[in-house]
């Protein structure tokens, strides 16, 4: 899968079609295993929740919505809020945001999330992304989500931690049982 740099203790979801034949990724500084994928990601203390979602060229076109959901799975029974991070291989900022989720302040701001990325070389934003009610521009961009799926608010431009703590603070669902009304309120 192209687009994946290894980071200490990063869970990164490659996807293979069909999409009942997804396979969890976890990396290490120095080798990678493949395992069957679990209810929840497992993540080192000290590193952000993150997830890539790989289109595999073309092979989930249409499917983005599905992966997403499975993904908010995932992370309710982690007792964590996903979050969209979209950004792309060529944006420095986006490669500096990537390159930081092991620091403290990263890890902070992100704290009580589960981030799953989205390059948009590989997922098309008018087609794929639209439907999700995500808006390009301004990358890298997090993008709050209801238990749906559906994007609520969406932070733009940003690769460092102060903004980033903020808007995920501002955007945690409160329970998964509460989660509705609370995406609501915003």
């Amino acid at each position: 899968m192209t687009g994946i740099r290894p980071l200490s203790a990063l869970v990164a979801l490659v996807v293979a079609a069909p999409l009942a034949a997804a396979q969890t990724l976890t990396m290490t500084s120095s080798t990678a295993s493949t395992s069957s994928p679990a209810p929840a990601a497992t993540v080192a203390a000290d590193t952000v929740p993150w997830v890539e979602l790989s289109s595999k060229q073309g092979e989930l076109r249409g499917k983005l919505p599905q992966l997403v959901a499975a993904e908010i799975a995932k992370a309710k029974a982690s007792g964590l809020t996903p979050f969209l991070e979209v950004g792309a291989t060529w944006c420095g900022p986006c490669q500096a945001l990537e390159a930081s989720l092991h620091n403290k302040d990263m890890v902070d701001a992100f704290a009580g999330a589960y981030v799953i990325h989205l390059d948009v070389n590989e997922w098309d934003t008018q087609d794929e992304m639209a439907p999700l009610g995500i808006e390009g521009g301004g990358m890298p961009f997090v993008v709050a989500i209801n238990p749906k799926g559906h994007a609520v608010a969406q932070l733009k431009g940003e690769s460092t931690a102060a903004p980033i703590k903020q808007f995920v603070q501002a955007h945690l669902w409160k329970s998964t049982t509460t989660a509705s009304k609370h995406v609501a309120s915003n």
